[in-house]
This record gives C-alpha cells, sequence and structure tokens, in this order.
C-alpha cells in the first residue's frame, strides 16, 4: 500500500472567531489593524489596548495574526462574512448599510477589518486626550474603546475623500486617537480629515478639541 504525503501550508493561519472556536482562517479571519504602540501610559490607550483586549484575545501582535479576507473593492468583501453575503459594511444583523458613516451609520460593523464601530452623542463641549479616553471607556456597556490612529487609517480610505458619508464621519474634522505621539509623552495624535486628504498631528493631551465621538469594540 502506497503512503499519502498531505503538504500543509508553510505558515497556516489559525483564528479566534465569535464563538471562540479554534478553526483553521476561514469563517470570521478578519483583516485586523496592527497596533504598534507596545507601552501603556494610561488605562485604555493604544499600549492597554493591545496588551488587555487585542493579545488578550486574538494572541500576539503579529502579522502571522492577520486574517485572509481580502476585499474587492472598499464595499465588497472577496468571500462570505460571518452573515453569507460579500458585503463589508453592514449592520448587527448583516444587512447591508450603503452608507456606513452617514446617519444610518451611527453603529455599524466593519467584516473586513473585524471591529464594529459606533458614534457617541458629543454634540456639545470640547475634550482632552484624557477625558476622550474615559468617556469611551464609559460609554454603553464599557467594552468601546478610544481607537489608535492606525485603526482609524485602516477604516477609512480614498475612496470616501469628499462623499456625503466620509463629511458625516467627520463632522467636526478631529478624532483624538489613543495613541501617545513617539516624540514625547505629554503629546498625543489626533487624526485630522477633510475632502482633500487625511494627516495625523500631535498636540499636548491637555488641550481640549471640539471632536468627533467615534469608538470601537472587536466584533
Amino acid at each position: 500500500m502506497s503512503d499519502y504525503v498531505v503538504t500543509l501550508p508553510k505558515n497556516p493561519v489559525i483564528t479566534f472567531g465569535k464563538s471562540s472556536i479554534l478553526s483553521l482562517a476561514a469563517e470570521n479571519s478578519y483583516a485586523y489593524p496592527i497596533l504598534r504602540q507596545t507601552t501603556s501610559y494610561r488605562t485604555g490607550d493604544e499600549g492597554w489596548q493591545l496588551a488587555n483586549v487585542w493579545n488578550a484575545v486574538y494572541g500576539q501582535n503579529t502579522e502571522d495574526r492577520r486574517g485572509v479576507i481580502g476585499l474587492l473593492n472598499f464595499y465588497t468583501l472577496e468571500s462570505n462574512n460571518e452573515f453569507g453575503n460579500t458585503k463589508r459594511f453592514t449592520t448587527a444583523d448583516g444587512s447591508e448599510i450603503e452608507n456606513p458613516l452617514g446617519s444610518e451609520g451611527n453603529e455599524f460593523y466593519d467584516n473586513y477589518s473585524g471591529l464594529r464601530w459606533k458614534r457617541q452623542d458629543t454634540a456639545s463641549g470640547n475634550r482632552t486626550w484624557n477625558q476622550a479616553i474615559d468617556e469611551a471607556r464609559a460609554y454603553d456597556d464599557g467594552t468601546w474603546y478610544l481607537p489608535p490612529d492606525v485603526v482609524l487609517f485602516d477604516l477609512l480610505d480614498t475612496a470616501w475623500l469628499g462623499s456625503s458619508s466620509y463629511n458625516s464621519f467627520m463632522s467636526k474634522n478631529i478624532q483624538w486617537s489613543s495613541t501617545t505621539n513617539k516624540d514625547g509623552t505629554t503629546f498625543a495624535n489626533y487624526v485630522q480629515m477633510a475632502t482633500s486628504g487625511k494627516r495625523v498631528l500631535r498636540s499636548s493631551k491637555a488641550v481640549s478639541f471640539s471632536v468627533n465621538g467615534w469608538v470601537y469594540k472587536l466584533i
């Protein structure tokens, strides 16, 4: 009887899905953003999220744990999401959201990056960096976080520049990130976006901005 040889991929990808069942990269294999800031300067910042949320749930923060799902275009997945369709942006029940950042998208799922987004009510008052983090952590059920700058950049694409949905997402032009600036611990990064483009800038953590209130959690 002849021997049969089975050849496995050099780096098989194993992922944790929503049900926390170990599986070969198939369902729920998201293209997670890769957080870079390993030092935490306070509870709820990027370094804290990396250690207590991302690594605690999905293992080490390396390129190897990124999912295998791909995009046909900014709005369409290459393969089905867990709802059985190829829509990148959906509601919690899998219904398509055509305008994810507009009025109907104050809460939406990004089935590519594996993140769920929600906008807090920040209609009045300004926020310092610490206040923005505290508000995010206290929001709703306590499992929402102020996004690191790389998480914001993974979501925002040039496909939205100049569109009504993009302008709605950044109605106040500035979004604090939870990332401390690499050149000084008294500074934090914020993302400034307009129809002409997006960029990461730094500001003293004590400065109070009129900001958007977007928070995120893992799906």
